[in-house]
């Protein structure tokens, strides 16, 4: 009987491991290089907060678009690595925005293990990066997450000191970390049976991007897949809800996960967000940019 209790313990365990799991699937694989896409790009190092190493693309804005319009820091899905996110900006710096990509620490060329709280120190540090990059723009600085990187782009806006984030854009992004972590559990016959079970070894609701959002002092986008299998609909209502104004609610009709950029009309939305916040916002120098943008 104790050999049961503690095997099924063990299984809970692991159950509940495998599901913190899926928050993380990360790799060092080449799926596409900026130069093939008409990009010019910078490789760049720079450090968390902890020190954690950390590698990303700097890829300006397009001269012949003029002087830079903004600054973007891509905040990626937890997949791969940026190479494989590449798509989801490429059009930017042709219109002149300068985009700053970045792998947390564990995916692709960046070290360490990544964990729900160090993606966000992560994010966190590659604002700071931004804009100390040549032809930067201090002041007009958007955050742009996808799925997992906007569950994290919400908890790191709201955690940096104020004036360093202009807007705040979240595409296919979740607002409770349990709740998407049992609906994954779900769906796989395996896992179903324990998902309550395991749904109680995850971060508790004072971690989660809804409880987050609310901190949020800058303009927000949502945008959200109403055919989203990965990232339920509702999941993007209750952040949109709990955000302050202003906010812009973007419903993406017949929309899956994270297909919102393949679509002209919401990269239109997302222009539209950029230079509605960007055209009225003037360019600081980089030397007085709040305290701590030096890392």
């Amino acid at each position: 009987m104790a050999r049961a209790v503690a095997a099924a313990c063990a299984s809970v365990l692991l159950l509940g491991g495998c599901v913190r799991a899926l928050f993380f699937h990360p790799n060092d694989r080449e799926y596409s290089e900026p130069e093939k896409l008409g990009l010019v790009s910078h490789d760049i190092e720079f450090r968390a907060e902890d020190r954690s190493p950390l590698d990303g693309w700097w890829l300006p804005a397009d001269p012949k678009a003029g002087p830079p319009i903004c600054t973007v820091v891509h905040a990626h899905g937890n997949a791969a690595n940026i190479s494989r996110h590449l798509e989801a900006v490429a059009w930017l710096p042709p219109l002149g925005v300068n985009v700053l990509m970045f792998d947390y620490r564990g995916f692709g060329l960046s070290l360490g293990k990544p964990s729900l709280d160090g993606v966000v120190a992560d994010t966190e540090a590659a604002v700071h990066t931004a804009l100390q990059m040549p032809g930067a723009t201090p002041g007009r600085l958007f955050v742009f997450g996808q799925s997992l990187g906007g569950a994290t782009a919400i908890r790191a806006v709201a955690e940096l000191p104020p004036g360093l984030v202009q807007g705040l854009i979240v595409d296919s992004g979740f607002a409770r970390y349990r709740d998407v972590a049992h609906h994954v559990a779900n769906e796989i016959k395996v896992l179903k049976l324990f998902a309550p079970i395991v749904r109680e070894t995850l971060p508790g609701s004072e971690d989660d991007p809804v409880t987050a959002i609310p901190n949020v002092h800058v303009p927000v986008w949502i945008i959200q897949g109403d055919a989203d299998r990965t990232v339920p609909f509702f999941q993007g209502v209750d952040l949109f809800e709990a955000a302050r104004e202003p906010k812009t609610w973007v419903r993406v009709v017949g929309g899956e996960h994270l297909d919102a950029m393949t679509r002209p009309e919401v990269r239109a939305i997302v222009w539209q967000a950029l230079r509605e916040v960007c055209g009225t916002a003037p360019v600081a120098s980089a030397a007085s940019a709040p305290d701590g943008a030096g890392h």
